[in-house]
């Protein structure tokens, strides 16, 4: 998942400046949303987890899109990873326009702590 955080000079700046502060922008997933976003000063976040990691998740959210086998998210993610046309997803590209990269292979805590952390750099 890419999050884009941007502040009231930004993409999101409407809500934002109705709000009084920033906005995060959640599944930034083209890398034309990521250049749009980066134009308008947004932070970029990327947090990513191992694909047996991210499989598990998907099956214990228990949707009806979500049931499927691990070939299939296997092949649903390859068609997402890499792609040249800047309106489709690509995210191994967005991940490297990313500010702070976040892995997610853990528990809430652990992602939180680098939440955190990420926080702090970017106040800093």
């Amino acid at each position: 998942m890419i999050i884009g955080i941007t502040g009231t000079n930004g993409a999101g700046k409407g809500q934002a400046r109705k709000d009084g502060g920033n906005a995060v922008i959640e599944s930034v997933r083209s890398i034309g949303e990521a250049e749009y976003l980066k134009s308008h000063e947004a932070l970029l976040w990327a947090v990513d987890a191992v694909m047996p990691v991210r499989y598990e998740r998907v099956l214990g959210r228990m949707s009806e899109t979500d049931r499927i086998t691990y070939d299939q998210f296997v092949a649903d993610e390859a068609a997402e990873i890499a792609n040249t046309d800047t309106a489709k997803p690509n995210l191994r590209a967005v991940i490297g326009f990313s500010d702070t990269v976040l892995t997610n292979n853990g528990t809430q805590d652990g992602l939180y702590a680098q939440v955190e952390a990420a926080l702090a750099k970017a106040a800093a």
